[in-house]
């Protein structure tokens, strides 16, 4: 008994020297997009697309694709350049919607690395209807007599 104790204490001993890198091994993708989506009016949306990388780049291309719904007012759709491990760029757009549906936008980052390979990575994001959200937002409140406010839940 006290010899199966020995053995396990120490494989718990030399365990623990090994280094962190040894035993978290989780994989992470060359580089991460993401989108941000901040609404400046009923029509107008401020889009941000983000790209962090965590291997050096020769270069890293970030895209933007915007449906025909979508008009662009203000920003670039595309950016190019060299990046270090760690780094993140961002691109951010205005745009206005012509139309009342929910359009999905489409983001790329395309990285080269070192010895020629290629990495894209893709995401989406889909706007969110402004006139839907109105109505998530509560039930309507009136003002009572001394100022107190009444939600009414009726229909």
């Amino acid at each position: 008994m006290f010899k199966g104790k020995m053995i396990f204490s120490l494989m718990v001993f030399l365990i623990s020297l090994l280094p962190q890198s040894v035993y978290s091994a989780k994989l992470r993708p060359p580089v991460q997009v993401t989108f941000q989506q901040n609404n400046l009016s009923s029509d107008e949306t401020e889009i941000t697309l983000t790209a962090q990388v965590h291997v050096d780049t020769e270069s890293l291309r970030l895209f933007i694709d915007l449906p025909l719904e979508i008009v662009l007012i203000d920003g670039e759709l595309e950016w190019e350049g060299r990046l270090q491990a760690g780094d993140k760029q961002e691109i951010k757009i205005r745009t206005v919607r012509s139309s009342g549906v929910n359009p999905v936008i489409g983001g790329k980052a395309t990285i080269r690395l070192k010895n020629g390979v290629e990495f894209v990575q893709k995401n989406q994001l889909t706007l969110n209807d402004l006139r839907q959200d109105r109505s998530l937002a509560g039930p309507p409140a009136h003002r009572e007599g001394n100022q107190r406010s009444i939600f009414d839940f009726r229909k």
